[in-house]
């Protein structure tokens, strides 16, 4: 697995809307800058990047802040890299996936090493944002029903021949399936899917493991943040973030907050 892929921090962060995550210079201090990630798309399968870089007493993010030269890479380096991309034996800045086309026996592979997926025939859908994601780039079925791409509301379901997109605005109505597939912003309940709430929490990978997580999340009807954190019983409650403690503060504000040092308190990032 890839260094830069954290599977245990699960705060979702979108690029759409007004929805606007803290940039990582803005972050002061080192424990929020090493624990900030960035969510690109949502699935039964959560994984979050790592982007934000520690270094000489400021947080720096590795894709703007700080210049590096895809071509000088190593193989090792270059896979660690979202900026660039590992082909024909050397590494070059990244276009999108759709200019990569490997040898079938090493097409899966070497499309994940970019963080891309297979088609078939070349490498397609950008697991990281890099470039627009669409449902239809998802050539196998057991990929494309986990997929839920938050920032478009929008489910991938498979029509018996190809992945197809589903907006949906409410989660009245869907499936168990989908339901647990939009679990990010759903909540399967009693045979029913309703909207979801912060005692509902959120499965990790599949609703079998019965493992719950409190986390903020963005409300499918208002497209507004809905800020949870444990309180002392350790159940999932509304917060205002200003009240989350140094290390709550950026990971539970669906990282629209950060830890001010010299005052001691949560604040928005402006």
């Amino acid at each position: 697995m890839k260094q830069i892929i954290i599977l245990l921090l699960l705060i979702l962060i979108i690029n759409c809307l007004d929805i606007q995550a803290c940039s990582c210079l803005s972050l002061q201090t080192q424990y929020d800058c090493e624990n900030s990630v960035t969510f690109q798309i949502a699935n039964q399968d959560l994984f979050d990047l790592r982007f934000c870089h520690w270094q000489q007493g400021k947080c720096f993010d590795i894709r703007k802040d700080i210049k590096i030269t895809c071509n000088f890479q190593g193989q090792e380096n270059c896979l660690n890299l979202p900026q660039c991309a590992w082909y024909n034996n050397k590494c070059q800045t990244f276009t999108k996936c759709s200019d990569y086309i490997y040898d079938k026996s090493i097409l899966s592979t070497s499309c994940e090493n970019n963080y891309c997926l297979d088609n078939g025939t070349t490498c397609a859908f950008d697991l990281i944002g890099r470039e627009e994601q669409k449902c239809e780039d998802i050539a196998q079925e057991e990929i494309c029903v986990k997929h839920y791409l938050l920032y478009k509301n929008t489910i991938c379901n498979w029509n018996g021949t190809q992945c197809v997109g589903q907006i949906i605005s409410s989660c009245s109505g869907l499936n168990q399936k989908q339901c647990i597939q939009a679990n990010s912003q759903c909540s399967w309940k009693n045979n029913t899917c309703g909207k979801r709430k912060c005692e509902d929490g959120q499965y990790s990978y599949s609703q079998d493991e019965g493992v719950k997580l409190c986390s903020s999340f963005l409300d499918i009807e208002t497209n507004q943040v809905i800020y949870c954190s444990l309180n002392e019983e350790g159940q999932c409650i509304i917060y205002d973030p200003v009240d989350l403690d140094r290390k709550n503060c950026h990971a539970q504000s669906f990282q629209q907050y950060a830890w001010d040092p010299n005052n001691q308190e949560c604040k928005k990032c402006i």
